[in-house]
């Protein structure tokens, strides 16, 4: 009887065992952010893209799964750029910005402009450029991508500026978030500015501007507005060097 109690309890302890071992596993397992945009195998590296909505005009994020095939693990270390451009052109056809790294989620992610109204006559990529340590040269590869018209992007003499979000307005608190980048070299973006946002109901109603805020993400600016009329709402989005305003841009959202 006395064996048979070791035996069990013996049983009960690697089951547990196998337990944590699985559950270890299923943390390590990879989730895609998004859709799977595309993918494109180089060398012995996969490398796949990502994205969490439709690809339009203005700013976009993606994601990028990259994979050692003979390693069979995910490559976390790279130092990677992420852009769009013409196929086969290296120059990006608009802002990107710094590509970071999410080592829990096993991908690099950055969002980047994109400045071109679809036809059937344009075709463009999304470019990753990567250089793993232990290979001695950059990898690269273009991933064809979908693009759709959208009334997110203004683009100015001096200035780009982008409706991150909300992509889709709801009734109800929407958080608009703006991104702002320089006409010039490397496209810097405009950061240490402060901001405004004022809207226009559908009824024309002029509410009063309200101060946004700069988020972590340099160039980026923020607030919150109650959506709670159906109709098209007019957003004005100004960045103000003390009282004077700087750059204004307009936008218009519909609620439905």
């Amino acid at each position: 009887m006395k064996a048979f109690k070791i035996l069990v309890s013996g049983l009960v302890f690697l089951a547990l065992i196998s337990g944590c071992q699985e559950d270890e596993e299923k943390s390590d397992k990879f989730v895609p952010p998004g859709s799977l945009t595309g993918q494109k195998s180089i060398e012995k590296f996969k490398v796949a893209l990502y994205n969490k909505d439709e690809i339009s005009v203005g700013y976009n994020s993606f994601f990028v799964h990259v994979v050692d095939t003979i390693a069979n693990s995910p490559v976390l270390d790279a130092t990677m750029t992420i852009k769009a451009v013409i196929p086969g052109k290296t120059n990006s056809l608009a802002p990107f910005e710094e590509t970071k790294v999410s080592t829990s989620s096993q991908v690099y992610y950055n969002g980047l402009i994109i400045d071109v109204a679809t036809n059937d006559s344009v075709r463009r990529a999304i470019q990753v450029s990567f250089f793993v340590p232990g290979i001695q040269k950059q990898l690269v590869v273009e991933i064809p991508v979908v693009v759709k018209k959208s009334s997110r992007l203004d683009i100015q003499k001096r200035f780009i500026v982008s409706m991150v979000s909300p992509l889709k307005p709801k009734f109800g608190r929407n958080f608009f978030e703006f991104a702002t980048y320089y006409v010039a070299g490397g496209y810097p973006v405009m950061k240490g500015f402060t901001s405004k946002f004022q809207l226009v109901s559908p009824n024309e109603t002029v509410l009063p501007a309200e101060s946004g805020t700069e988020i972590t993400q340099a160039g980026h600016y923020t607030h919150s507005f109650e959506l709670n009329t159906q109709g098209v709402w007019t957003v004005n989005f100004s960045l103000m060097e003390g009282t004077n305003v700087y750059m204004t841009s307009t936008y218009y959202v519909i609620i439905d």
